[in-house]
């Protein structure tokens, strides 16, 4: 069945009380927009909406994607995180048959709504305020350390799935995580492109999956409370903290890498470099942020536990700058954990430099003796040639020689000195140690050419294939096209015949039917004539016995002795001369002719009569005599007719039945003659379709070939990129310590030396 859209969720829900299964969502409201309509919060897995019941509001998910193991994947984490109870996860229930749409149910997440601040938003608002980001670093690592401690790996942390409430951090969305039940299995996403690694697929799914992302968030807040400006030079926000993914593939090339390198701020260029080496290692290299390592002598804090083991596994450069401490196994994997110094890195980038000038100090004595001996011997000089008389040329060209005498043997001291000759040593350590780098860089960019290549020409050869394969699917769609053609207009034939005989059957049956069915038509009308003359003579039947009954009884009622309103003996005495002498004498005329009786004493007449034959017994209906005598005089009639017209409708039938049958023996020869020019013409595109089929095999066979090669190549390829990059990180970290030592010798120079020689420094 086809997954419900965000709109068809939009529709759905709109009717909590009919749509939700769950009793406290069916009496819940959900939140709206200012037209009335839903506000759902959509992703690419789910739309989530807030439901509010009253004393609770919830976070509903609905599902934009369907997964086999999506029910055992909740259900396993659910019981992980109710068991560790970490108070950064939010708890949910998994409803099966959550949501109807469309008269079918579909599961949905049902989770406790978390009020806060989007951890983007709450950044941007605290850029000036360096002591909440570094607070924030450490709740960060803290969070991280508990997760770890716990085997959680929530898989896809960025700034969307992070909320501050009250200074403390909250996870939300849970789509992505990992726990030790689903280990062994891959992951249904693998997180926001600007906070995971490059290298990262849905195979890679275990507790290590949130280290990347950790140091990216990590890094940014550290670098963001050394200079807060880097967020809108990187043009921050929305979509990322500080760096996006182009910034990982591509770290050499990096703007936000570059800003960071060249800043000003010794903290920064090396926080840089330290990513940079990160970047450039492997998914396994990736060191876990928990705040128990020691780096250059600068222990966490001693509450720390290490969980995430300790540094085997790790390249060099990491076990020389990371390792963990094998103590605190005792530390709880629940609660809420101590809170971490996120200055152990910071320290670090801060850790001193002896300075190369202040070494040179301590080798100025040397200099400064034979700088007091050139002066001497200068002052010595001038005064034997202002004794001698010697000219003013010579006396100058003898200051000259000694001075240069002097600058040659300041020079060669200069040279000498273990700290200048250790500088030259580290120089040209950088300068080796570069031109490695870059052969690295170079080897790896070959190697990436040689993959593109690969792929390119695979993409060639796929699309030479793809053409023979259509120009072959165009030759047979045209050879079976003719096939068809024939077959169309043997059905058009056939069609054309049908319509004749079927136009022929028409009118023939129209014949029958307008001869015999007008004689049955007849036949009913005159059945249906004596039907109503029946039913007429019964209705008149009782309707005269009603009136005689009446008549009788109003007979028996003499006027003489009634008493009635207007009339007295001498108008009853009139009426009995004008021979109305009963109740049923009284009629509007008889009685109006009469001498003294108007209209009025006419009504009374006719009221008394009225009254009186209220009183009569009539009969309510004929006897059973009296309806079969008027039946039987009609019976028969109707069953002549009937017999008739039964015989002319059978006789009707049989007529059209014997039209259908020959006319259906027509149509059957059409039939069975386009049956097998059908059949014929089947055969014929099974054979075409047998005879390209071979060609089809060879294409595809010579495209798996053609695949298969180019991913082993490129497998290959990947092998020898992952092993460079492994080695350009412990390449790259080792340039960077060489060039933090450089910085030690940032002010030592031959200038420098001279002017300490002689005390301007």
């Amino acid at each position: 069945m086809s997954w419900p859209t965000p709109q068809d969720y939009n529709e759905s829900i709109q009717s909590p009380h009919l749509n939700f299964n769950d009793p406290e969502l069916k009496g819940g409201s959900v939140e709206t927009n200012a037209f009335g309509l839903p506000r759902p919060i959509s992703g690419g897995f789910a739309s989530v909406y807030k439901v509010n019941c009253g004393h609770r509001e919830w976070a509903v998910r609905c599902f934009l994607r369907e997964f086999l193991d999506q029910q055992q994947r909740y259900e396993a984490i659910s019981k992980h995180l109710s068991a560790t109870k970490l108070p950064y996860m939010v708890g949910f229930d998994f409803l099966p048959q959550g949501i109807k749409v469309r008269g079918k149910w579909y599961p949905i997440l049902k989770m406790e709504w978390v009020r806060g601040e989007l951890l983007h938003k709450y950044i941007k608002r605290n850029l000036h305020n360096p002591s909440v980001l570094l607070d924030l670093a450490d709740r960060w690592m803290a969070m991280l350390k508990a997760l770890q401690a716990a085997n959680i790996a929530h898989g896809d942390l960025q700034h969307g799935n992070v909320l501050i409430t009250s200074g403390y951090l909250r996870l939300i969305d849970y789509d992505g995580i990992y726990v030790p039940a689903l280990a062994g299995q891959i992951s249904h996403e693998v997180g926001h492109r600007n906070y995971q690694h490059p290298l990262r697929t849905q195979f890679d799914f275990g507790p290590r999956i949130d280290n990347f992302a950790a140091w990216v968030i990590y890094i940014s807040l550290l670098a963001l409370s050394i200079d807060p400006s880097l967020w809108d030079q990187a043009k921050a926000g929305d979509e990322n903290l500080l760096f996006r993914r182009v910034d990982f593939e591509e770290p050499h090339s990096s703007h936000i890498l570059t800003l960071l390198s060249k800043h000003p701020d010794q903290r920064l260029y090396t926080l840089a470099n330290f990513f940079q080496s990160i970047l450039y290692g492997s998914l396994t290299q990736l060191p876990s942020l928990d705040g128990q390592t020691v780096i250059q002598g600068v222990t966490a804090p001693s509450h720390s536990t290490a969980a995430g083991g300790g540094a085997v596994g790790k390249p060099s450069w990491l076990q020389d700058y990371i390792s963990d401490p094998q103590e605190g196994k005792n530390t709880p994997a629940s609660g809420a954990s101590p809170i971490a110094d996120s200055t152990w890195v910071i320290d670090h980038l801060l850790s001193p430099v002896i300075s190369g000038q202040k070494l040179l100090e301590t080798e100025l004595l040397t200099p400064r003796l034979a700088l007091i001996a050139c002066a001497t011997t200068c002052g010595m000089c001038v005064a034997l040639n202002l004794i001698l008389l010697v000219s003013i040329i010579l006396t100058v060209l003898s200051i000259l020689f000694v001075g240069a005498l002097t600058g040659t043997l300041l020079r060669y001291l200069y040279r000498r000195s273990p700290v200048v000759a250790t500088m030259l040593e580290v120089v040209m350590k950088e300068e080796e140690q570069t031109r490695v780098l870059n052969t690295s860089r170079r080897e790896i960019r070959i190697l990436e050419a040689k993959k593109s290549e690969a792929l390119k020409k695979q993409k060639e050869e796929d699309r030479a294939i793809n053409s023979q394969r259509s120009a072959l699917q165009n030759k047979e769609q045209q050879d079976k096209e003719r096939v068809e053609a024939r077959l169309k207009a043997e059905i058009n034939k056939a069609n054309a015949l049908r319509q004749e005989i079927n136009s022929k059957e028409a009118v023939a049956v129209q014949q029958v039917q307008a001869h015999l069915g007008g004689i049955v038509s007849g036949l009913n009308r005159q059945i249906s004539a004596l039907s109503q003359a029946e039913t007429s003579e019964l209705s008149s039947t009782l309707s005269t016995l009603r009136k005689q009954a009446i008549t009788s009884y109003l007979l028996c009622q003499p006027i003489e002795q009634a008493t009635i309103k207007g009339i007295g003996d001498k108008l009853k005495a009139r009426l009995r001369v004008a021979g109305i002498r009963t109740a049923a004498d009284v009629e509007y005329a008889r009685v109006t002719r009469v001498e003294g009786i108007g209209e009025s004493k006419a009504r009374s007449l006719l009221a008394w009569r009225d009254h009186l034959a209220s009183f009569a017994k009539v009969p309510s209906a004929l006897s059973p005599g009296e309806i079969n005598a008027i039946k039987a005089k009609y019976n028969l009639q109707k069953r002549q007719l009937e017999s008739q017209r039964d015989a002319s409708w059978q006789r009707l039938n049989a007529e059209v039945q014997t039209i259908k049958t020959r006319f259906a023996n027509e149509i059957k020869v059409i039939n069975d003659g386009q049956n097998i020019f059908q059949n014929k013409a089947n055969q014929e595109i099974q054979s075409i379709s047998a005879q390209y089929a071979l060609s089809y095999a060879t294409l595809s066979q010579t495209q798996s070939i053609v695949s298969s090669g180019a991913s082993e190549q490129c497998q290959a390829l990947n092998e020898e990129i992952d092993q460079l990059r492994r080695k350009m990180g412990e390449q790259h970290w080792q340039l960077t310590k060489t060039r933090r030592d450089l910085l030690a010798y940032s002010n030592v120079s031959f200038k420098t030396y001279l002017r300490m020689v002689m005390g301007f420094v």
